[in-house]
């Protein structure tokens, strides 16, 4: 019997807001306007450096397949997209 799901399965981002501004900053609803905007740059800044270490990981990345080819390697073909 297959297993598995007959459709595409989609696994989204859990929803952090909540433990965020509970234990981070120990704040508890109803927040007030200024508590939500503390939240929201915060959350931007945890944003914007998530961006940054990942684009940081592709320069490496690149990097080291543009060594890599220059050694006389050929690089992997790229993995067939999958529906997970």
């Amino acid at each position: 019997m297959p297993r598995g799901y007959a459709r595409d399965l989609y696994v989204l981002p859990f929803d952090h807001r909540g433990s965020f501004e509970t234990k981070m900053f120990g704040w508890e609803p109803p927040l007030s306007a200024a508590q939500t905007a503390e939240i929201a740059a915060a959350w931007r800044a945890r944003k914007a450096t998530h961006e940054q270490a990942v684009a940081e990981i592709a320069r490496r990345y690149r990097e080291f397949v543009d060594i890599f080819e220059k050694a006389g390697h050929s690089t992997a073909a790229p993995a067939p997209a999958v529906p997970i």
